[in-house]
């Protein structure tokens, strides 16, 4: 399943990452349970990624609650933690546009990318994964244009725990849009003088 998955990833950078990182070494300080819904959480130090009593519904309740406008295929969607992929799952089939997977956890990714199958999701162009934020920030400068839409979403739980790079992934977007649009009005602004000195 790992190759799988890797085969798919559209980052050569992290590939060389999870590289260097073994199987016995994700599984450090990882566990799982079972929730009332049966379905499987991920557990890194006894602290759980999703909802403990439905990890689904939990994902679909906080999509309803934070995405308020309509999403098209050019909008960006930035995930934050990827947990088993209930989120990353529930986002790619809820709505059409580029999904950015921030996981800050290099082990918790090749966990992941060992045990859960994303390669037809990693396959479809639209989802871009990346354990490193200046990578992620990069992408978005990339790609983003001003009138395009970027969603922030998360596990709730995770939120909790990496508070602070949730915040630091918040205000780093926010700056990267901010910065493209003060380009665009600098370019509208300056750009028929440019023209006639030219």
């Amino acid at each position: 399943m790992y190759e799988k998955n890797l085969a798919n990833i559209n980052n050569e950078a992290l590939k060389r990452r999870l590289s260097k990182i073994n199987t016995i070494e994700s599984r450090i300080g990882i566990s799982y349970c079972i929730t009332p819904s049966k379905d499987y959480v991920l557990l890194k130090d006894d602290i759980p990624f999703d909802d403990l009593s439905n990890p689904r519904v939990a994902v679909q309740k906080m999509l309803e609650n934070n995405i308020k406008h309509e999403m098209k295929s050019n909008d960006i969607i930035i995930t934050f933690g990827i947990g088993l992929g209930y989120l990353l799952d529930e986002t790619f089939n809820k709505y059409p546009s580029k999904i950015f997977v921030y996981e800050p956890d290099l082990n918790v990714l090749h966990f992941v990318l060992n045990n859960i199958d994303i390669s037809e999701h990693l396959a479809s162009g639209r989802i871009y994964i990346t354990n490193d934020i200046d990578e992620l920030i990069s992408k978005l400068s990339s790609v983003y244009i001003t009138k395009d839409r970027v969603e922030i979403v998360y596990l709730q739980n995770y939120a909790v725990v990496k508070n602070k790079e949730l915040l630091m992934l918040t205000q780093k977007v926010y700056d990267a849009c901010k910065s493209k649009m003060v380009d665009i009005n600098t370019i509208t602004k300056f750009s028929k003088k440019w023209l006639t000195n030219y």
